[in-house]
């Protein structure tokens, strides 16, 4: 079973880039067909963890999750693909917004404290496979530069993910979003403008 626990080091995306993502741009029929050919490609298992649907924790269904490449110094987030994950997983990369809804009826601080654990584990164990040493990474904690020695792990989908910090960070208004080669600019044109839509 192939599985890609490195899926896990997604970082959130930036903000101004909020509520601009390929399915809204390509539309609903496309994101089906998408998610369906994400789900098939690894027989309906995790991408991340590896788990089977029937046998996931919370839901017995794979969620849909678009990757990026993300150079914060540029303000460029270039989507390369779709993977599959169990609901686990996949709110271990969104912990930004788990963040922000736990403590509701449906995400009790339990909830959040599992899917954090979880996450770990994957990764902790894959490091352990790989021999290399596991600190305790804690990825809701700080974004992760995709190192060049975990290239040769990448899917087939894409050769090309990278999560680059350069130097600084892009201003607010630099962010944009590249799908299929053509670039679209940012929802939120400030700060005080995801803050008012987000509340």
């Amino acid at each position: 079973m192939s599985k890609y626990p490195w899926l896990l080091f997604h970082p959130n995306i930036p903000l101004p880039l909020h509520g601009l993502a390929p399915r809204v741009i390509k539309g609903q029929q496309w994101w089906n067909q998408t998610k369906r050919e994400a789900k098939a490609k690894l027989d309906q298992h995790c991408w991340a963890c590896g788990v089977h649907k029937y046998d996931a924790k919370y839901h017995q269904w794979l969620e849909a999750h678009e990757c990026y490449s993300i150079n914060y110094g540029k303000g460029e987030v270039k989507y390369v693909g779709t993977c599959a994950l169990c609901h686990a997983c996949h709110n271990y990369i969104h912990d930004g917004r788990m963040q922000m809804i736990v403590g509701s009826p449906d995400f009790p601080h339990q909830k959040y404290v599992d899917i954090i654990e979880h996450g770990e584990t994957v990764l902790k164990e894959w490091f352990e496979l790989k021999g290399w040493q596991w600190k305790g990474y804690k990825k809701a904690y700080q974004p992760m530069t995709l190192y060049f020695y975990l290239y040769p792990e990448l899917p087939p989908f894409s050769n090309k993910i990278e999560w680059i910090e350069g130097i600084g960070e892009a201003e607010w208004n630099d962010y944009h979003l590249i799908v299929d080669g053509k670039r679209y600019e940012a929802k939120h044109k400030s700060y005080e403008d995801w803050l008012r839509f987000y509340q």
